[in-house]
């Protein structure tokens, strides 16, 4: 079995001395991993890792993984992963006709479509805000919540319908003037945009769902502190930018002076009266990890269960591999299809290190005792 990244580390650790995972202290979990671990390892291409057969798992589970609602570190992760794009597009500065953030927007638009349609869409400079914000849903492991679309008006249409008929596995749409629809980290805010003549489009929040291609817009929300909401959104001059959003006294958002905001999105379990709340672990009917001893190869199996790592990381452990360096960049490098092989986290990639220093330390636990 080979992989990406088989010679060096994604992480050069010399460089990123000063972070402090959070497992690599005495107080690291134990390898029994009954604790709760954050599932950095859950939004990995499912595809990618069915039909290996060196681990078999019983029940329905493998199954159904993919139809997972949002794990509850969700928010967190999307966050996370928009704050990280805004640095690889350094903070607006690098534009979306730059060869080297061509690998990058083609992994924004394989999100919601194929690769021939998205490298007509990158050759012929389609909107790609849509494609960003399914890119960062996916890629933080939104699975079947989200209706991932390279047009706004799809995805909040599918989150309002949701709402309607109360659907609690989906996200749902907000009206700004909801007392639900405050802001939160991971929540998308959606707005009516200006067309090509330079008016508004027109899109409210109740028709947004009729059938009209609404010029729209929609950034996830990184930051809220005081009376400001941060969000990021792709497509913004060209690049991947940050807004600032202003709240009132009830913690509201403020209508701009311009285009309208449309909606509040929110995943389900984000609170704020809709949705349901987020599982746990894998599904009821699945054996519970207590019904596996000690051991490597049942720790193993407990893992891909709790989704700490993908099955074709189990694999290849059980294969022989006990790399510190090679099975986290496995894991890094799965997470990450749009980075280009041997990619090396930078300096200034902060969220990139600690992801990496996660996936390390959910392997040293599950290789203790081996």
């Amino acid at each position: 079995m080979t992989w990406r990244g088989q010679g060096q580390s994604a992480l050069d650790l010399a460089q990123w001395t000063e972070l402090e995972s959070p497992f690599a202290s005495e107080n690291a979990p134990s390898a029994d991993l009954e604790l709760d671990m954050p599932r950095e390892g859950a939004y990995e291409a499912v595809p990618a890792w069915r039909g290996e057969t060196a681990l078999e798992l019983e029940g329905p589970y493998v199954q159904t993984f993919e139809a997972e609602a949002p794990a509850a570190d969700f928010v967190q992760r999307t966050a996370s992963l928009a704050k990280a794009e805004r640095v690889r597009w350094n903070n607006g500065a690098t534009k979306e006709t730059a060869a080297s953030i061509r690998d990058t927007l083609k992994g924004y638009w394989k999100a919601v479509t194929d690769d021939g349609t998205a490298d007509i869409a990158i050759r012929d400079r389609w909107a790609w805000s849509a494609a960003f914000i399914s890119w960062v849903m996916k890629s933080g492991g939104a699975g079947t919540s989200f209706e991932y679309s390279s047009a706004h008006r799809v995805y909040t249409s599918a989150a309002k319908q949701a709402r309607q008929r109360n659907d609690t596995s989906k996200f749902w749409a907000y009206r700004v003037t909801e007392a639900q629809a405050r802001p939160q980290l991971g929540d998308v805010i959606v707005k009516d945009r200006e067309g090509e003549d330079g008016r508004c489009g027109g899109a409210t929040y109740d028709n947004i769902d009729n059938g009209t291609e609404w010029n729209t817009h929609g950034d996830v929300v990184v930051d809220v502190a005081g009376n400001t909401v941060s969000a990021i959104g792709g497509n913004l001059s060209d690049s991947v930018g940050q807004t600032p959003y202003s709240l009132d006294s009830s913690g509201l958002l403020v209508q701009p002076s311009g285009c309208k905001l449309i909606a509040v999105l929110r995943p389900p379990g984000g609170g704020g009266g809709g949705g349901g709340a987020p599982p746990s672990g894998p599904p009821s009917t699945s054996p519970p990890t207590s019904s596996y001893p000690g051991g490597l190869r049942s720790r193993l199996v407990a893992a891909v269960r709790k989704g700490l790592i993908p099955q074709k990381v189990a694999t290849a452990i059980l294969g022989g591999n006990r790399s510190e360096v090679l099975l986290p960049n496995m894991m890094f490098y799965m997470a990450h299809p749009e980075l280009p092989p041997d990619y090396q986290i930078k300096s200034n990639e902060t969220a990139y290190a600690q992801e990496w220093l996660r996936y390390r330390d959910v392997i040293r636990t599950l290789l203790s005792g081996a």
